[in-house]
């Protein structure tokens, strides 16, 4: 029998792969075949994966290997995008926890891009809407494949899917590796998804977690901590600033045992728009990317930054070589163009040596053999830095760019658009006001405002009608906020065709429960101020004290740090409700 040391070590740098996860005297390494080799002796032959997720088998044990392929399998209609990553062909195994330890997943081996995910079932009625992500990854592993460690509990099931990354398929082989604890595992139970913010925005971080005692929290900025252990669940960085972008994740330590949340990619997006991101993959940049509006009128994409760090790039050695040079860290972005016109970019402010690339594609990107090359260039500009090219783009064609390091350089890569389409000045629209909330008192949160029109847009923010002296950003940040904070707010909007003010959005800030009844739907709702972040127990009683108090459910404070409670009730008897942490 081939003895499998107990370690683990992550083999390259993308969010959590550039952190050594250290259990303390245990170092483990998974190396695809040798890991598979190693493990064949606890093999779950007599399991198989299915495809669909009604048709799952259990597996048991504490090393376990479960091969098969995923060529013909299918996507259920409801199922969730593992890894946040389209898929296309997925397929599940069940695992079940004996005892309460670290478990980690891994593809290696497997021969084609995975995505891996495991969840649990909570309280609902479709079993892939009851789907609670507990961790999951993309790339994690050698080779695309995936690898993640997370703390898990005695007895519990939980669901596990293994896809492939934009449709790929191939033979699967699934490495669970578990190890014995005496410590109840905290569970993460949501966490943030990738987004982009504005330079100066403010960015909040929050994961829900069950609050284990004696757990640290440490927050990882690309591989590297940015808190100590006795950070919480929520992240406030009150100005975002290159300096804060790439990979998020949360270290969580008990006693020996230690492991990673999900990461979560920040970047910045001048225009404002949250969703669109560059990525280190063609196909995902594809899905990720910069359109105009659907309705008409302004659209985005006239004049823009995108800023990202690369340092975790991944190179496909499939994809194109940008103007014949040896590049090693790209990033892929998609634009689509709002109008007829000559298009500029430029990797000015970028803190390293760049190759820049334009590609566009007709139909459905499949491959990189659908790519049509449109322009290129090496570094050319003031102190050998930026790349610039320039070209006619085509009303609603799709571009797809890649900025690269020269020789494998990574840094802090900025694209810079602009397309000079000969229109007038359009005015600002407003196309996301702020939103109105009730807030717990001392919960940092933002107000944001997303806007339309011909950069560039100059914003002032008021409360009650009157200006907030030096709050001029598209964000507002509302620190610990108190009564006195209560009010409307909202934005005027400004260019140099005109101006518009937002909706008020009405905030509302609580230091103690807060009850409303409205005795014509016959509905109570309830507000608890808590610490965003952590799961909250609540509890009922019926009747008097003697009956006693029962479970009622598990909550997590909203964005706000708000626990909302809605339950019709009865006027006949006394109802009582108490909320407390598990």
């Amino acid at each position: 029998m081939i003895v499998v040391k107990h370690s683990i070590k992550t083999q390259n740098g993308y969010g959590n792969r550039s952190f050594q996860n250290v259990l303390k005297n245990r170092t483990f390494k998974f190396t695809g075949l040798w890991v598979w080799l190693g493990l064949l002796a606890w093999t779950a032959r007599a399991q198989e994966f299915s495809d669909l997720f009604a048709d799952r088998q259990l597996v048991t044990g504490a090393s376990v290997v479960v091969t098969g392929s995923n060529t013909n399998a299918t996507v259920e209609p409801g199922e969730p995008l593992h890894a946040g990553k389209i898929g296309g062909h997925s397929v599940w195994i069940s695992w079940q926890a004996p005892e309460n330890g670290v478990l980690t997943a891994s593809t290696a081996g497997s021969t084609f891009d995975t995505l891996l995910g495991l969840y649990t079932l909570h309280s609902g009625s479709s079993p892939l809407q009851r789907l609670q992500e507990v961790s999951a990854d993309d790339d994690e592993g050698q080779s695309f494949t995936s690898q993640f460690t997370v703390g898990v509990n005695s007895n519990r099931i939980y669901q596990i899917a293994v896809d492939g990354f934009d449709g790929a398929v191939g033979n699967i082989i699934l490495n669970l590796h578990f190890l014995s604890s005496s410590n109840l595992q905290p569970t993460v139970l949501q966490r943030p998804g990738d987004q982009a913010l504005r330079l100066g925005d403010p960015l909040i971080l929050s994961i829900g977690i069950t609050r284990v005692p004696g757990m640290d929290l440490t927050w990882y900025l690309n591989g590297s901590p940015i808190t100590d252990d006795s950070a919480g669940p929520t992240l406030v960085i009150p100005s975002l600033q290159r300096t804060n972008l790439g990979f998020y994740s949360v270290r969580l330590e008990l006693n020996d045992d230690n492991f990673f949340s999900t990461p979560v990619e920040i970047q910045v997006n001048s225009e404002g728009q949250s969703d669109v991101l560059a990525r280190y993959k063609a196909a995902d940049a594809a899905v990720s990317g910069l359109q105009p509006h659907a309705g008409g009128g302004v659209a985005l994409g006239y004049n823009g930054t995108q800023i990202f760090n690369t340092t975790n790039s991944i190179a496909d050695p499939n994809a194109p070589a940008i103007c014949g040079a040896t590049g090693g860290a790209p990033y892929w972005y998609s634009y689509q163009a709002p109008t007829n016109g000559i298009m500029t970019l430029d990797t000015a402010g970028s803190s390293f040596a760049t190759l820049l690339g334009v590609f566009t594609y007709d139909g459905v990107l499949s491959s990189y053999t659908n790519l049509i090359q449109v322009a290129c260039d090496a570094t050319n500009g003031p102190n050998g830095l930026p790349s610039q090219v320039q070209f006619p783009a085509e009303n609603g064609r799709k571009y797809l760019v890649v900025v690269d390091g020269v020789n494998g350089a990574r840094g802090i890569a900025h694209l810079n658009y602009s397309i000079t389409p000969g229109l007038p000045a359009v005015p600002p629209v407003i196309s996301t006001p702020p939103q109105s909330l009730t807030v717990a008192d001392q919960t940092t949160v933002a107000l944001q405002v997303m806007a339309d029109g011909t950069a560039p847009l100059t914003y002032q923010w008021l409360l009650n009608g009157a200006a907030l002296k030096n709050e001029t950003n598209a964000s507002l940040l509302l620190t610990r906020p108190r009564s006195k904070n209560q009010g409307d707010y909202s934005v005027v909007v400004t260019n140099v065709a005109g101006a518009v003010t937002s909706a008020p959005a009405n905030i509302q800030i609580i230091a103690t429960p807060l009850t409303m009844v409205d005795p014509a739907s016959n509905v109570m709702i309830m507000a608890f101020p808590a610490t965003r972040g952590y799961q909250y127990a609540a509890d009922s009683l019926i009747g008097g004290l003697q009956t006693g108090w029962t479970p009622w459910t598990n909550v997590l404070p909203d964005y706000g740090g708000i626990i909302w409670l809605t339950n019709a009730i009865h006027y006949d008897r006394s109802w009582f409700l108490r909320v407390h942490s598990p």
